[in-house]
């Protein structure tokens, strides 16, 4: 399975507004996080071990808003 092959990603892609990516997300939030792992989507781990290198222990808080699901 490869992203330019992927259903649920392909519409969000494809969609012409705000309102109907909001339907689209919405309708695939169940199994986001599952499906996008699948597809090799490794930027909350990534994320995370640059926070963790950089960010001195028991620094924070760290906002985590506007991103996805919050994986």
């Amino acid at each position: 399975m490869t992203a330019l092959h992927y259903g649920p990603l392909n519409d969000v892609y494809a969609a012409k507004s705000p309102e109907e990516i909001t339907k689209l997300y919405d309708g695939w939030a169940q199994s986001y996080d599952e499906d996008m792992a699948k597809l090799g989507y490794r930027h909350p781990m990534v994320a995370v071990a640059l926070l963790s290198r950089y960010l001195a222990k028991g620094k924070g808080p760290i906002l985590d808003a506007g991103a996805g699901t919050g994986i």
